[in-house]
């Protein structure tokens, strides 16, 4: 019903002037029922929804039209965000509420509604099987790209389709393939640099980077540590690092395993003659590993060598059942503010507030003391003797 009365509106939008009231009557409920091969009853109540909803108007007898006035939108898709995710209805409940991608989805709709927003889901895969062309049909007032993605071309040209077809929209994350579109990030380099600045606090002058991967926001991390380094006069450490890291399970057999791999690499950054004393890991999950194989070589985390993670993201990591001591410090990337931040630009975008240039705004996170917090809850001591 909503793309019969989209067709209908855009029909008459090219015959009429500013500010007319353009109508196309829909067919009888009888032929409508035969056509949808669906009950009447429950063809006349999706239509007196849709006249509740202002898409329809009710004229004499039984008659009702498609109704809109040109220059403004009419009904809930006045009010709808399309939302691009990777969370369907059927597994939402199975994904932890701690995982990032859960936070997102949920602060998001929680940010929607707050706003009088409605919510239409997009799966991610029908996004892309369809090039987008479901959005273009219907129209929405919006859409937010909350998923991740690895913005190949085939993501690239559906973003650019429905920029070409004048669709307001707003995507998470600032990958280099995002620079053409408005995106809302968190600020990995503030983040970076106060994470180093707090090491450097507590006593560290020798700092080393330990990354796993090679994404596009390591490189703000990198960005966000040389610049907290150079502010205090230290030497920057190249840094360490490595493609993956197995994922061979939960168990404590694929900890270990984890762990006597990154073993391997420190060797000589705790021999040398100005032996590291600081760490920054990839998020909070390596900062288990990482602690389990200092102690290999007898260092004492969190003594003798700070670590620093990233993402607040400690306390459902598997690994802390075979590792007590995880990083001392973290940032929580406040999804809540991204949210609203990704609200506000959508708002501005669609409100022609905005110029052409596409638009970055980045969301500054929160630095989190571990050691601190883990006391305040009582976190550790049922664990630590796992």
């Amino acid at each position: 019903f909503f793309f019969q009365a989209e067709d209908g509106i855009r029909d008459a939008q090219e015959s009429r002037g500013p500010g007319d009231v353009y109508k196309r009557q829909l067919p009888a409920e009888r032929l409508l029922s035969n056509e949808l091969m669906a009950a009447r009853g429950t063809v006349r109540s999706a239509l007196t929804i849709l006249e509740e909803q202002g898409l329809l108007q009710r004229g004499p007898g039984r008659i009702r039209y498609v109704r809109c006035i040109r220059g403004q939108r009419v009904g809930i898709l006045n009010r709808t965000i399309a939302v691009i995710t990777r969370i369907s209805l059927l597994d939402h409940n199975r994904i932890t509420p701690t995982s990032e991608q859960r936070q997102l989805h949920d602060t998001f709709l929680s940010c929607l509604d707050e706003r009088g927003f409605a919510a239409l889901f997009v799966g991610y895969q029908r996004w892309l099987e369809t090039k987008g062309r479901d959005l273009i049909r219907i129209k929405p007032a919006g859409v937010a790209v909350i998923c991740d993605a690895t913005w190949d071309e085939n993501e690239i040209a559906c973003l650019h389709l429905m920029r070409n077809e004048g669709i307001p929209f707003v995507v998470f994350g600032n990958a280099p393939a995002l620079h053409a579109f408005d995106r809302i990030s968190p600020d990995h380099a503030s983040g970076s640099r106060d994470v180093t600045q707090w090491l450097i606090s507590q006593g560290c002058r020798r700092i080393l980077r330990f990354w796993v991967g090679h994404k596009w926001w390591l490189d703000e991390r990198d960005a966000g540590y040389k610049q907290a380094i150079t502010e205090a006069g230290l030497e920057e450490i190249t840094p360490l690092r490595i493609p993956c890291l197995p994922e061979t399970g939960n168990d404590r057999e694929a900890f270990t395993q984890r762990m006597r791999i990154v073993a391997g690499f420190l060797p000589e950054y705790l021999t040398d003659s100005q032996p590291i004393d600081g760490l920054l890991v990839t998020t909070d999950g390596y900062a288990y590993i990482m602690a389990a194989a200092l102690r290999l070589f007898g260092k004492v985390p969190n003594r003798d060598i700070w670590i620093g993670g990233y993402d607040h993201y400690w306390w459902p990591s598997p690994d802390a059942e075979f590792e007590p001591c995880g990083a001392a410090v973290t940032i929580d990337k406040r999804y809540d503010r991204i949210a609203a931040a990704m609200i506000d630009l959508l708002q501005e975008r669609m409100d022609g507030r905005l110029p052409m240039s596409p638009q970055l705004r980045l969301v500054k996170g929160d630095l989190i003391e571990l050691h601190s917090v883990k006391q305040k809850i009582n976190f550790y001591p049922t664990r630590c003797h796992t």
